[in-house]
């Protein structure tokens, strides 16, 4: 047998690591903090990413990396 020996009534499987904290800030706040956690890293994630776009378009042609590999003819 691979693992400690099982136990009836107890569980003693772990969710992958990416998902630890989620769990954890759930057994201080509640089930509900999932879905706020939820949320807050999908805003978050979401302004970066408006955030990078409008650098993008607001910075001049010159200024980015791809501008220095052009060719030109």
């Amino acid at each position: 047998m691979i693992g400690p020996v099982p136990i009836e009534s107890i569980e003693v499987t772990k969710p992958p690591w990416i998902f630890l904290p989620l769990f954890a800030i759930e057994n201080w706040v509640g089930i509900s903090a999932i879905l706020w956690i939820s949320v807050a890293t999908g805003a978050i994630l979401l302004l970066v990413l408006v955030g990078l776009a409008a650098l993008a378009w607001v910075t001049q042609g010159a200024e980015h990396i791809g501008s220095l590999f052009r060719i030109r003819a």
